[in-house]
């Protein structure tokens, strides 16, 4: 399996920029609310690694098909 290297570039772009996006959600929420709520953080972040793993998820599996 060959991928080539604009394919690749693609592939690398669209991940940086779901983890981008999901650190700035993170980023955003403690920003607002604050670092007091240690669990209220974990159940966010757990939330936006679901959300944005799935889309992380997807982008491998077109990769390889």
């Amino acid at each position: 399996m060959t991928i080539s290297s604009n394919d690749w570039g693609a592939y690398v772009s669209k991940l940086r920029k779901l983890s981008d996006t999901a650190a700035n959600k993170l980023q955003d929420y403690i920003n607002k609310n604050g670092i007091e709520n240690t669990e209220a953080i974990i159940e966010y972040a757990y939330a936006l690694v679901t959300k944005y793993g799935e889309g992380s998820a997807e982008l491998a599996c077109q990769m390889y098909d």
